[in-house]
């Protein structure tokens, strides 16, 4: 039996105020607030565009742009790490091993992103899913406050970023549907939707014509198994 009271109590004690740090931590430190603030306002306004103008999607370009910010993100919490330690390489590795791994594998991620998007891989809608400007600007904007808000890198950390991160996607998507679209938007979203269902009963039609079709072949050869069975019969008997 699952204890849901020893998860409830790990989330209490050990998520809920390591969220509350994360989320202080820019308020706190006024320097760190500068770094996010331009990926913040960018986010920001990203969604109120695409709230209101609900009729435009994502593009590839959107996204390669996303990735290269990942690239921005990287070098800049590389700086901080290598300044923290007087300019020394070494230090910076051996007194900040898990903020370098850390590092590094959002470099990786900026990297193959970059790649991605360049000779569009992956397939579109999973792609822009990915590399929407939620997942991308808010994991940024987490990682700047980890790094250089000295936040402890441990499961409440990781459990307290998800949690940001689905908060955060809830919230904007709440956000983009009360932002009323201009009525042209409108049109084209309602023409869009009757130009779907169109293509969604042509495509039913299609899938029950060959139902049909499948289902009185099976029963001509039914009917042409028994007849030939009838026929070697009768003739045995003559």
């Amino acid at each position: 039996m699952v204890d849901y009271q020893f998860y409830l109590d790990y989330f209490i004690e050990l998520v809920l105020p390591r969220t509350t740090e994360i989320l202080y931590k820019p308020i706190i430190l006024k320097n760190l607030l500068w770094i996010i603030a331009p990926l913040l306002i960018t986010l920001v306004l990203i969604q109120l565009y695409f709230g209101r103008y609900k009729n435009e999607e994502l593009g590839w370009n959107t996204a390669f742009g996303n990735s290269v910010s990942l690239l921005w993100v990287t070098t800049t919490l590389f700086r901080f790490v290598y300044e923290q330690n007087n300019g020394s390489l070494l230090a910076a590795f051996l007194l900040n091993k898990n903020k370098i791994i850390l590092i590094s594998i959002l470099g990786l991620w900026a990297m193959l992103s970059i790649f991605l998007q360049f000779f569009h891989i992956l397939p579109r809608k999973i792609d822009f899913l990915i590399y929407s400007s939620i997942p991308v600007y808010v994991t940024s904007i987490l990682l700047v406050i980890l790094v250089i808000g000295n936040v402890p890198l441990d499961l409440p950390t990781l459990y307290s970023s998800v949690s940001i991160l689905l908060f955060f996607s809830v919230f904007f998507f709440l956000i983009r549907h009360h932002i009323k679209a201009p009525r042209a938007v409108e049109i084209s979203l309602s023409l869009r939707k009757k130009h779907n269902d169109e293509l969604r009963k042509k495509k039913i039609q299609k899938i029950r014509r060959k139902i049909r079709y499948n289902q009185l072949k099976y029963k001509m050869k039914i009917k042409d198994f028994f007849g030939r069975f009838v026929f070697w019969k009768k003739l045995k008997t003559d």
